[in-house]
């Protein structure tokens, strides 16, 4: 080169353009690695908190279900009770209005309710009284109803068995 008109110059591998262009592709990549590193674990951390929350939700609904089993025996109980409170306040109410029935003249010493069979035992003055005022009571409420007396001091001693409807 002997007719150029500047001294010769050192000749680089890299030159300024492409020094910049490297290291603002370096910084970028970095940049993008840690934006990559950061959302990575963000997203682990949040997936993390999304499978703990499944998990809860399916223990609610276990508990939840557990729970609708528990009421169901709860409602079918209160109805048991409903139905048992209700037929004892019936067959209170059956047993006074039966002993309404029985007249003064007639003194029960034992009352048993078996099923469908129902035994009296007891005194009444006279078999007349007990007739009229007792028996026909019985008939109305008993299917069949047979009475057997027995003589004693004071009157007699009797034993009834009378049969329900259903037997």
């Amino acid at each position: 080169m002997r007719h150029s008109f500047i001294a010769p110059r050192e000749k680089k591998i890299i030159g300024k353009e492409l020094k910049w262009l490297l290291i603002t592709t370096g910084v970028l990549f970095v940049l993008m690695l840690l934006s990559s590193v950061i959302l990575n674990t963000i997203i682990s951390s949040k997936e993390r908190l999304l499978s703990q929350a499944l998990e809860k939700k399916s223990g609610h609904e276990k508990t939840l279900t557990l729970l609708d089993e528990e009421m169901k025996i709860y409602k079918e109980l209160d109805k048991l009770q409903e139905h048992v409170v209700t037929t004892n306040s019936l067959q209170k109410e059956n047993i006074k209005n039966f002993f309404d029935l029985v007249p003064d003249e007639v003194v029960l010493k034992s009352v048993t309710f078996n099923g469908h069979t129902f035994r009296l035992t007891g005194l009444t003055l006279s078999r007349d009284v007990y007739n009229k005022k007792f028996q026909r009571s019985l008939d109305s409420l008993f299917l069949h109803s047979k009475t057997k007396f027995y003589k004693t001091k004071g009157g007699y001693r009797f034993t009834n068995l009378s049969v329900a409807e259903g037997k």
